[in-house]
């Protein structure tokens, strides 16, 4: 019978297995010697040096940052009663005395996010093309975390700019008559010349195409249109204080941001102009600057 033949076949076989010592074993070929592990990110030196008007960080051996020395002064921040295009948020305005403190003449570009992200091993695709344009599409917490790597690297302070510090970066000192410039070049009404804004352009221009037509009195570039930038601080009422809260980094709550951006109009683009985001949210007019405290 076909099943008997097919048992006393597995007979056979079995018998033949014993006597050649048993089912052959599994070979598996030793793992190489000496093969490096994956190599942990450390934070990138970067250098620093000393210039006229601020400071020069060398992220790589080829990308550098640009900073202002802003001088300690007083200087005047908020909107008047008798501005037409002003927000309620934007009022009262006042007087505000600052330290001094050294800003991003530009945004931070793509090029130098790079460097943060090769020397944290994060994940982010550099933009094709575009090294020298703002970085965009990060977070509140990104900009943060940024500040915190350059801070490590350097050794020194760097923060994101609170809104006391952004505005008077844009604005200039007080005059002798109290009077604030309306827009970083001055009262002159926005136009195509001077800065990235109404979606004129459609997208974000490279870091500095308007300067220095349209730059600030310390000469800082795009602090109106192109793209706007996270502050340190929350929505809260003026007149501005920094121990009230507003300056409180571990919040969540939303996070103002500057200068408008590209599709805005000459209302938004103005130095006193103020709005809140979601610090998780990520916008492709919204970048960051960053300020280093001596």
């Amino acid at each position: 019978m076909p099943t008997l033949k097919r048992r006393f076949a597995l007979l056979l076989m079995l018998i033949f297995v014993i006597a050649c010592g048993g089912a052959p074993q599994a070979t598996f070929a030793p793992q190489p010697s000496g093969v490096p592990a994956p190599p942990t990110p450390t934070p990138v030196p970067v250098g620093v040096t000393s210039t006229a008007g601020g400071l020069t960080l060398a992220l790589t051996a080829d990308v550098t940052m640009a900073l202002v020395r802003i001088p300690a002064g007083e200087f005047i921040m908020g909107s008047a009663d008798g501005d037409a295009d002003a927000q309620s948020n934007e009022k009262p305005q006042n007087k505000l005395n600052l330290p001094v403190y050294l800003i991003g003449r530009y945004d931070v570009t793509n090029a130098q996010y790079e460097a943060f992200i090769i020397a944290t091993a994060r994940r982010w695709t550099m933009p094709i093309g575009k090294e020298e344009y703002p970085v965009v599409n990060v977070t509140w917490r990104d900009a943060v975390d940024f500040c915190r790597w350059l801070g490590e690297a350097t050794g020194r302070t760097v923060v994101l700019p609170s809104e006391a510090q952004w505005e008077k970066a844009a604005r200039g000192p007080s005059t002798g008559s109290g009077d604030g410039r309306k827009y970083p070049w001055g009262n002159q009404p926005p136009d195509m010349t001077l800065l990235n804004f109404n979606n004129n352009v459609r997208s974000a221009t490279v870091a500095g195409h308007y300067s220095p037509q349209g730059d600030s009195p310390y000469g800082l570039a795009d602090m109106a249109g192109n793209v706007r930038q996270w502050t340190s601080s929350l929505m809260s009422p003026y007149p501005y204080r920094t121990d009230d809260g507003r300056e409180n980094q571990s919040s969540g709550d939303w996070r103002v941001v500057r200068g408008g951006g590209f599709i805005v109009g000459s209302r938004g683009v103005r130095s006193a102009s103020r709005e809140s985001y979601d610090p998780i949210s990520r916008y492709d007019d919204i970048g960051f600057r960053v300020v280093v405290l001596p």
